[in-house]
């Protein structure tokens, strides 16, 4: 029995050396907290977001080492290491962590949470949720990533220690638990129907059996709703306004990106375990995921077009954006997840973050977030001028910048769709639904760099930003400008 006993341990330590980079942000984890514990001064805080930084660095290097393997699979199989599929979406999950870091420390308006340690120390927390849902194959270990990165998201809210901030964390919490609570009983219901946690047995047993029925397909869609959650999708879409109006902006940069990317990976690997995007298997399914997006694009466009606040319309624009990356998962084909995602989703990280970097600057500047506190900007501050028409270019998918290429990934992904299958109903109207709001999408974007140039400013003082701030912001855009002229670099680098 010891010898047995002995064995299981080395198995578990052996398995344990595929997940370094999970260790690393755990470690990194527990020194934050620490060493938070004796920096009484708040000028040496700043230095646990440094710490935190280079955790993040030393888990992406070794995350890099241990992608050089193709499908790993560890811990009686609940953890699946699929590099091929997963990676990529790793890669942004750590971008974003460390871009929001940076942000952070160097933003020029004062906020708290650059000199509080345990804001950095539940971000690594985050990371490492988002980490272990991009890998897992058991609904329990799914559900319990999840709730890390739902808890911590509900902490990070409050971050700005005011009365809106703790509103907008109570509202973040309670959409959040309802969607928990109907993402739990889908998953219950579902391991009484298949006697098993592992996603993939499950997605062996729909696929040889005859029917999959109208409750199962309802369970499935139930477990989707908590992904609906992080992802803004309708009708999971209502916090995102005022919680983003309510939090930090380096933390609402965060939101708009990592969770949401993840969110659609986990659920584009729900979905094709359960035949939900095939048009003709599943009709259920594949009716409510195209609803559901068309809802998200008409709620998300449409809600943006009367916002008079930078904020608020970038909260609205990243409804929209789910919508667009959910089209690119509906384009895909069985267990292969459609390049378009991918595309997608690395372009909206630098555009979604010089977007919010910008606000953040612009509220510095002008004293606070209204688009018609902007009006002759773009005169009085060149530079602001420049990057506000690049970065609403980009996010309105216009060239010459890369959110073109961004969306005709999707749409030609979509349009493939409509050409090879005979019941092309809901693939039209998904590729003519995406047309019509991306050329409504201009209107709103738009008026930013409208008010900048074409309307007189009342204001003659207007701070400046430094010069660390606009070569940050340049860093941000930048691959958005190169993209655009080498769109080869995305394909060859993830396919």
């Amino acid at each position: 029995m010891k010898q047995d006993l002995h064995q299981q341990l080395s198995s578990i330590i052996e398995e344990a050396g595929w997940l370094i980079p999970e260790v690393v942000l755990m470690a990194t984890f527990v020194v934050v907290i620490i060493l938070d514990l004796f920096f009484r001064n708040k000028h040496l805080k700043p230095f646990l977001g440094l710490i935190a930084l280079g955790g993040l660095l030393l888990a992406l290097t070794q995350a890099l080492i241990v992608s050089q393997k193709g499908i790993v699979y560890v811990f009686d199989r609940s953890i699946i290491l699929n590099f091929d599929k997963a990676f990529g979406f790793k890669l942004i999950v750590y971008l974003s962590a460390i871009i929001t870091i940076l942000f952070s420390l160097i933003t020029p308006r004062k906020i708290d949470i650059k000199t509080n340690g345990e804001y950095y120390a539940i971000l690594i927390a985050l990371v490492l949720g988002l980490n272990l849902m991009l890998v897992a194959n058991n609904t329990l270990l799914l559900y319990l990533s999840l709730e890390i990165v739902s808890i911590g998201s509900y902490i990070l809210v409050a971050f700005k220690f005011d009365k809106k901030g703790a509103e907008g964390s109570l509202k973040y919490l309670l959409y959040g638990a309802f969607s928990s609570a109907l993402m739990l009983f889908g998953l219950s219901y579902l391991y009484g129907i298949y006697h098993t946690f592992a996603i993939d047995q499950m997605a062996f047993i729909v696929h040889t059996q005859e029917g999959f029925s109208l409750l199962q397909q309802i369970a499935v869609l139930l477990v989707m709703c908590g992904l609906f959650f992080k992802i803004s999708l309708f009708p999971f879409y209502i916090w995102t306004p005022d919680v983003y109006e309510a939090t930090p902006t380096p933390v609402v940069a965060f939101f708009s990106v990592a969770p949401k990317v993840v969110g659609v990976y986990v659920l584009w690997i729900i979905a094709a375990a359960f035949g939900g995007l095939s048009i003709t298997d599943n009709s259920v399914l594949f009716v409510a995921l195209v609803l559901c997006i068309l809802a998200t694009l008409v709620v998300g466009n449409f809600g943006a077009l009367g916002q008079k606040g930078f904020k608020r319309l970038l909260a609205y624009s990243s409804i929209a954006h789910a919508a667009f990356i959910m089209m690119g998962v509906m384009a895909s084909e069985g267990v292969t997840l459609d390049k378009s995602v991918l595309v997608y989703s690395f372009i909206y990280l630098f555009s979604n973050y010089a977007a919010f970097y910008l606000l953040d600057l612009l509220d510095y500047e002008v004293g606070n977030d209204e688009i018609n506190s902007y009006k002759g900007i773009g005169a009085k501050k060149p530079f602001m001028g420049v990057m506000t028409v690049v970065i609403m270019v980009a996010l309105a998918g216009l060239p010459p910048i890369a959110g073109f290429w961004a969306k005709l990934s999707i749409f030609t992904a979509i349009l493939q769709k409509v050409e090879n299958i005979s019941w092309q109903n809901l693939y039209l109207v998904l590729f003519v639904s995406g047309i019509l709001v991306t050329l409504l999408a201009l209107y709103y974007y738009l008026k930013v760099p409208f008010a900048m140039y074409f309307r007189k400013g009342e204001q003659d003082n207007v701070e400046d930003v430094g010069l660390l701030h606009k070569i940050f912001l340049i860093l941000l855009v930048a691959p958005l400008i190169i993209l655009f002229f080498k769109p080869d670099i995305l394909l060859n680098a993830f396919y």
